[in-house]
């Protein structure tokens, strides 16, 4: 496979999300992207091994996909790594991680594609929630420290939460009319870029802990 993840290539793996050989809370292909920013995000090293079970899981517990061939499961799971190599190149030169066609707007209908991205994400980040509470704890401890991480991290949630539940989440607020006309400039501008700076913080945090542990190797 290339490394560039063909059109082609995107629809037979929505295809095979969708269908009835994927268990049902399978995430479909934008949560699966919101999903592997959070995993490219985590603070902790992580291996497909690790967060691959979780596609296809949901909460139920553990379930597997019916893949038809060998040849099939390699396509699905190659596709799926070269996502999450494609979220990698994203955070590396800087670039929003949401896909151009997933944009905001006013009826929900036709922003299904951001709503189950911000989903899939917030399903990641939650999966991972007690190690990014340590990070966050530890943080806290650095003297002089001027971030506070807890409060950073809380503020992205808040921001996918907007879209991750539209429109039933503008009930809970002060203020619909202002927050839902300022929605637009949130998702072009403020979204993507409280996500780069939250993949940022994971990744440098988990390249901490890898120099860390190498330090402690050569010195056993």
């Amino acid at each position: 496979m290339s490394n560039q993840i063909s059109t082609q290539e995107l629809i037979a793996l929505d295809e095979f999300l969708q269908s009835d050989r994927c268990p049902p809370d399978t995430f479909n292909l934008p949560s699966l992207r919101g999903f592997l920013w959070a995993v490219v995000a985590s603070p902790v090293p992580m291996t497909p091994d690790e967060w691959m079970p979780l596609i296809w899981e949901g909460e139920d517990g553990e379930e597997n996909p019916r893949f038809a061939s060998e040849d099939e499961a390699g396509m699905v799971m190659g596709i799926i790594i070269a996502l999450y190599d494609e979220a990698l190149l994203a955070v590396e030169n800087e670039t929003s991680p949401l896909p151009a066609d997933y944009v905001f707007n006013a009826d929900p209908d036709e922003m299904t594609l951001l709503i189950d991205w911000c989903q899939g994400f917030l399903a990641g980040h939650d999966w991972l929630q007690q190690v990014w509470d340590q990070v966050c704890e530890a943080y806290s401890k650095v003297e002089g420290g001027e971030i506070d991480l807890a409060a950073e991290i809380n503020n992205v949630m808040n921001v996918v939460g907007l879209f991750a539940g539209y429109p039933e989440v503008l009930d809970h607020v002060e203020d619909p009319q202002a927050v839902a006309a300022d929605l637009p400039m949130v998702a072009l501008e403020v979204l993507p870029q409280a996500l780069l700076a939250y993949a940022r913080t994971g990744q440098e945090f988990c390249a901490e802990q890898l120099e860390m542990e190498e330090a402690e190797e050569e010195q056993a």
